[in-house]
Parts: C-alpha cells; structure tokens; sequence
C-alpha cells in the first residue's frame, strides 16, 4: 500500500502509511477466525486524530482489504454505508436487491439495516473504500452476522 494524505477542515494535513493504521478485521461481534482473514485501515473516524488518522465527528472512513476468494458473509449494521471498489471483482449480495458484479470504481449503497453480502473473485483480494455516516452511537455500533 502507498501513502496518502488525509485533511481535515480547519487543521494541518495527515500524512500516514495504511500499514500504520492497520486494525485487523472489522465487527468485534465476527468469529475471530472470520476476522483475521481481513484487514481493515481505518484512516477517519471519531476515535481518530495525529498520526492515527483524521478526527471525524459522524463518519468513519477506511480501506478494506478481502482476499481472493473470500466470502464475507450475510451481515447489517444500523449506519448506511457507501463501498467504491478500488481493486479485485467479485459479487455484491443484498436481501434487497439481486446480485451485482464489482469491477473497479463500482459504487453500492446500502441504507441502515439492509442485509449485504460479498464474494470475493478467485483471482486477487477485493479492495474497497467504505464509508459510515450517521450520529456517533450509529457509527460506533458494530456489523453483526445474520
């Protein structure tokens, strides 16, 4: 992963590597098993602020990181949330709407509590931006398996 520069309104520029920011896999409610196969580099949020990234009030900001082949399963959370693919392909899978391709720069929203699911493609890791928004005990609030 290359460096990158984060600025939030008001304050003096972030610089950080994504390695530096590296948190492991997302929920603390997923199997540790499921966890440790991911990474996650979460670089905005309210726990954020210096070198650790930029404090954002109501939003949390990262990277995702899924490995050729993985599938994500079945999961929701109460804050909506924007994935834009950076890398990889594979298939976006919602209760609500049927299966979708992901190919790079392909953008899903999914509103509060909509069950979503992805699989990763066999031939490299699936790379995605994400974005929570909401107030901070939403966005605080982890995804929990179905």
């Amino acid at each position: 992963m290359s460096s990158g520069m984060f600025l939030a309104p008001g304050s003096e520029p972030v610089v950080a590597r994504l390695e530096d920011l590296a948190q492991g896999g997302g929920s603390q409610r997923y199997p540790q098993q499921m966890r440790s196969a991911y990474e996650v580099f979460e670089f905005a949020g309210p726990g954020k602020g210096g070198a650790g990234g930029v404090y954002v009030e109501n939003a949390r900001v990262g990277l995702m990181s899924l490995p050729a082949g993985f599938h994500y399963p079945l999961h929701s959370h109460p804050s909506p949330e924007v994935y834009v693919v950076v890398s990889g392909t594979g298939t976006w899978e919602s209760s609500q709407a049927v299966p979708y391709e992901l190919s790079p720069v392909t953008f899903i929203y999914h509103p509060p509590f909509a069950a979503h699911a992805v699989r990763v493609g066999p031939d490299a890791p699936l790379v995605v931006v994400y974005v929570w928004w909401g107030e901070r005990s939403v966005i605080e609030t982890d995804a929990e398996l179905l």
